[in-house]
């Protein structure tokens, strides 16, 4: 199954390589587009040769575009925007193809106040350290123990009332901290020093039900280089983005339409830049997972079909709470219940049931200042409102938290 993940993503990155060429653009969309994209594609070539080296066919074109000149020197006019270029430089000088010229640009720019005037929050921080680590590049501007002490790996993380930037926030934290699970003298072998296990865990069910493949894939990254997701999770995810990505060839992007895709073709220019982000965190994703974990396609599912469908109805109850669908969500929550589901999904929904009361005001569930003001101005009144919205949320949500939660006396 790993290896069929793998194996297809890699496939149509090559096959759309010359879509990512950062110098040949048609406007300023496109040329964000492809200097991202390729910025990526370095990153994935640099996790890649550390974890099993070997050049695929493309390769050289990459390295080509990176000694440019009109590339390597765009750093030099964007200083603020040197983390939309680094990965070029660290692929190229750790596989030692960087041209000399090409290879005085990094601290030519790292060496003037734009970069390190940049208001950065800890896990962009933490990338800027990862590169001067991984380059070679010493300062002692930055201390990783005390940047990712201030990031949310080392808060409680809410797993219902967050949004996609915070789980990003949350994997490229442990990515830059553990250079991506390559053994590197200037990194830890170790894990970061925080228990994720349950937030992880909890994440990944959550996004696993809003069919986001890129957040799925990148807490899976994150959960086996700190080695805290159950066999289980691991497979269950890795499952989950095969089937999603097998018949269409690539791994869709959150954006994806298969409609859009019939309509235009699985090589046209927006299906490709709806999805090349998530078919690169594929490739990353495989990389790392074949060097860390054994997951066969041909292994034993280890997780019988009652489980299997309270975990997805735990995420789909997670992710009707992060919507604010409170009754659906608490519907949802009952039935993962039901399914016996014990350990860590038992803690998570405790977690869901913790927000449920924190949404529990005066001994009614749901706070809809919004919804009223439009229901009484399309000619309802606030006692219609109630009957028909308010009320029934706060019964569905009471009884789940009477059944759940900690007790009558903690609810109000």
């Amino acid at each position: 199954m790993v290896s069929e993940i793998d194996t297809l993503a890699d496939r149509w990155i090559a096959n759309h390589v010359n879509r990512f060429d950062p110098l040949a653009w048609d406007d300023e969309d496109d040329r964000h587009f492809r200097r991202k994209a390729f910025s990526e594609l370095c990153l994935y070539l640099y996790v890649r040769d550390g974890h099993r080296g070997g050049d695929v066919n493309y390769a050289d074109r990459v390295v080509k575009r990176i000694n440019d000149p009109r590339y390597y020197r765009l750093p030099i006019r964007h200083p603020r925007e040197f983390l939309l270029y680094y990965a070029a430089f660290l692929y190229a000088n750790e596989t030692g193809v960087l041209d000399a010229d090409a290879k005085t640009v990094p601290e030519r720019v790292l060496e003037q106040p734009a970069v390190w005037s940049v208001e950065l929050p800890p896990f962009r921080l933490l990338e800027l350290w990862f590169f001067c680590c991984a380059y070679g590049y010493e300062t002692d501007r930055l201390n990783p123990d005390a940047v990712i002490a201030t990031s949310c790996l080392n808060r409680q993380f809410d797993v219902v009332n967050s949004i996609d930037q915070d789980a990003y926030a949350l994997t490229h934290n442990v990515f830059y901290y553990r250079n991506f699970g390559i053994p590197h003298p200037a990194f830890s072998s170790d894990p970061a020093p925080y228990d994720l296990r349950t937030t992880l865990i909890a994440l990944i069910l959550r996004y696993l039900a809003e069919g986001n493949t890129d957040v799925v894939l990148e807490l899976l990254v994150a959960g086996v280089l700190q080695d805290q997701l159950p066999r289980e999770i691991e497979y269950l995810a890795l499952s989950w983005v095969y089937v999603r990505s097998d018949s269409l060839g690539f791994v869709p992007g959150p954006e994806f339409r298969q409609a859009h895709r019939d309509v235009t073709g699985p090589d046209d220019a927006d299906v490709v830049v709806d999805n090349y982000h998530s078919t690169f965190v594929a490739a990353i994703a495989t990389t790392v997972v074949r060097q860390h974990v054994k997951v066969d396609r041909t292994a034993d599912f280890p997780l019988d079909d009652r489980t299997v469908t309270g975990l997805l109805e735990l995420g789909g109850a997670l992710h009707e709470l992060s919507e604010y669908n409170l009754r659906r969500g608490a519907s949802l929550l009952s039935n993962a219940a039901g399914r016996s589901l014990g350990g860590v999904y038992g803690e998570i929904i405790g977690l869901a049931v913790e927000y449920l009361l924190s949404q529990n005001v005066n001994g009614q569930f749901g706070v809809f200042t919004d919804e009223e003001y439009l229901y009484l101005a399309a000619g309802g009144d606030s006692n219609q409102f109630s009957r028909e919205m308010v009320c029934p949320v706060t019964e569905g949500c009471q009884e789940v938290v009477q059944d759940l939660g900690p007790g009558e006396e903690q609810q109000s």
